[in-house]
């Protein structure tokens, strides 16, 4: 192996088969990657007010993060530049240039009389962990001391929400009767000193999260994950005691307002009829610990039909659904006597809802954003035109068995073939859509390559049965739609099969490197990163048994395995292919990636095997993210023919 040092990330890389190293190694448009992500930062949009919206930028790089503020047109749009409000570094201290933005918390609506946007602001030192919670006015762009009465905290794992303009619910970690840990919620007044603040609840420590927040009726909830994954919601109406609320098994709660919102996860609830994905509005429990009451469906998933996330803050609840291919927003709102409905709001092709922002006069705004669109802000009742859209398509490609299996096309121009990277995931019942990622604007999608998702069956964009279809043992069923999309590329002229890319990352680089290794002739080059490749002798491997199971193939033969193994299925020479890993991945053990690296170079392919020491499975880190897209985009320029040159007409 040859070893690299870019932008101070060091990699080792091992070609075979002919392949060379330059130029794609050597990362020259690096930099520009960083440039182009650093103009283009990572946010998240807080709340509007008036014309107004502030958002959170960069909050998880240390000293970096900062809250600024834009002016909107009336379709949500941004009308002039972003202004600077404040940073953590406008605390003083040393220890400023070390603080992460872990959460931002909006006073909404603003309290009767007052015109300040408050914000309670979590912050953690990048070096020890310890936590600082500090109310900031967003409208004077400054921190409030404490002592003007602003709310100011310190401690592990403190995190802090409104409970009204006056007082806020405090969560942290603190040591009971017999020095036992315990989580501890309390309320806390302004001007009162913290050691007089009012407990409301106290949690065993054997929790890994808790998070509490009120609801305007003065319903407190407090929602609770386990270290083994489990969730539990528990409330407090006014002037009673905590109530644990207790879904049938199945099912998980969400307290929003003075209603429960219980999803069905997992399998068919067959006793029930109900099927996973549907979402039901309840009553709480009459008793303690008791399962909400008089349901009411307000989605469940029919042929075709997914339910993408839920999105959720403050008073506001939504579901981003996919219903064949297309996506909407289901705002949930209240009637006149206080029963909950969904209000449906089309999105258009090539856009991904991602989150809601409250708004001040009541109505909740969604981000959204493209291939080529960076998330911008939606009004919900001032639908997005579509005229302002993407360049993207949701199309359909028809499987051997004769299944339609969708995908969504952002093509670069008309006209003749040209490179085309194929995005695969098809695990978990994740719902996968077009969402911006800079370094693929600017490494691929502007030097006028094309971009397609493929929703193979495994995933979840067309409802739970499309997702046990081609999941676990039946994993081959989304190595088949996987060339039933390619196949349709080729058909229609977007790309011949010589300039195919596959990408696939994780769960996604198994089914990219099956479809691969079962029909090499389909593809002119692969990237595959941080995968799953050995499933035949994958429970010898760290995490093994464990990981097996997860993947659906708890109860299968290693022989069973073997038969869907791209490692066992690889007897022939494939396209050009780079695989990647970080050697410090806690979540796939790296001897995946050598294996197959191993087979590949034993059926003679043109390969490449890139080892970075530190990134994780999902390559953290600005500096590592930009030399692994780098590798990534720079190994498809080079291997795929038929790239506009620079200048050329697309």
């Amino acid at each position: 192996m040859t070893d690299h040092d870019v932008l101070g990330v060091r990699f080792s890389c091992l070609t075979a088969g002919g392949l060379t190293e330059t130029p794609w190694v050597e990362c020259a448009d690096a930099p520009s990657l960083m440039a182009n992500s650093a103009a283009r930062p990572v946010a998240r949009y807080l709340v509007v007010r008036g014309r107004s919206v502030y958002r959170l930028v960069d909050g998880g790089s240390p000293g970096h993060g900062r809250i600024e503020r834009a002016v909107l047109d009336d379709d949500g749009s941004i009308a002039g530049p972003w202004a600077h409000v404040l940073t953590a570094r406008d605390l003083g201290g040393a220890e400023s240039s070390r603080l992460v933005w872990r959460g931002v918390e909006i006073l909404c609506p603003p309290h009767a009389g007052w015109s300040e946007s408050r914000a309670l602001v979590t912050l953690e030192d990048a070096h020890d962990g310890r936590r600082l919670v500090a109310e900031a006015d967003l409208v004077k762009q400054r921190w409030m001391g404490t002592a003007e009465g602003g709310f100011r905290f310190t401690g592990e794992a403190v995190s802090a929400t409104w409970r009204g303009h006056d007082s806020v619910l405090v969560t942290d970690r603190t040591t009971g009767p017999g020095g036992a840990a315990l989580w501890r919620i309390r309320t806390v007044r302004r001007h009162d000193r913290v050691e007089d603040a009012y407990d409301e609840a106290m949690f065993r420590d054997d929790a890994a999260s808790v998070t509490a927040y009120a609801s305007a009726d003065g319903t407190l909830w407090a929602r609770v994950r386990s270290r083994d994954g489990r969730r539990v919601l528990v409330m407090k109406r006014p002037a009673a005691g905590w109530w644990r609320v207790r879904p049938v098994r199945g099912y998980e709660a969400y307290g929003v307002g003075n209603w429960v919102f219980v999803l069905r996860n997992g399998t068919r609830d067959t006793a029930r009829g109900v099927v996973p994905g549907t979402l039901l509005a309840c009553k709480p429990p009459a008793t303690p610990g008791g399962t909400p009451v008089e349901s009411r469906v307000l989605f469940r998933p029919e042929a075709g039909q997914a339910l993408a996330r839920l999105l959720v803050t403050g008073e506001d609840l939504a579901l981003s659904v996919l219903d064949h291919g297309t996506s909407e927003i289901r705002l949930v709102t209240l009637g006149s006597a206080g029963e909950p409905s969904a209000v449906r709001i089309a999105i258009p092709a090539g856009f991904t809802p991602q989150a809601l922002v409250a708004g001040e006069d009541g109505t909740p705004f969604v981000t959204a954003s493209g291939f080529t669109t960076p998330a911008r802000l939606v009004r919900l009742d001032t639908p997005l035109s579509t005229s302002t859209g993407p360049a993207a398509r949701v199309l359909w490609a028809t499987a051997d068995d004769g299944v339609r299996v969708p995908y969504t096309l952002h093509q670069a121009g008309s006209g003749a073939p040209r490179p085309t990277v194929v995005l695969v995931y098809g695990g978990f019942g994740a719902v996968i859509g077009p969402r911006h990622m800079p370094h693929l604007e600017s490494a691929w999608i502007a030097r006028g390559g094309n971009v397609v998702i493929a929703n193979v069956r495994g995933g979840g964009e067309l409802g739970p049965e499309w997702a046990s279809a081609g999941f676990g043992p039946r994993v081959c069923r989304a190595f088949a739609d996987l060339h039933s999309v390619v196949d349709a590329l080729v058909a229609t002229g977007v790309a011949r099969p010589e300039q195919i890319g596959l990408l696939g990352a994780s769960y996604g680089a198994l089914v990219a490197s099956g479809a691969l290794v079962s029909s090499p002739e389909r593809f002119g080059a692969a990237v595959l990163q941080s995968g799953v490749y050995d499933l035949e002798d994958a429970s010898e491997l760290a995490g093994g048994p464990r990981l097996v199971t997860k993947l659906g193939l708890g109860r299968t033969t290693r022989q069973k395995r073997a038969g869907i193994s791209p490692t066992a299925m690889l007897d022939r020479r494939l396209p050009p292919t780079l695989v990647m890993a970080a050697e410090d991945d806690a979540i796939v053990d790296p001897e995946h990636s050598r294996r197959f690296a191993r087979a590949l170079r034993r059926v003679g392919s043109s390969s490449a095997h890139v080892v970075v020491p530190v990134g994780g499975h999902y390559f953290a880190g600005p500096n590592v993210q930009a030399v692994t897209n780098s590798l990534t985009f720079a190994f498809f320029r080079s291997a795929l023919p038929g790239l506009p040159q620079p200048g050329a007409d697309g």
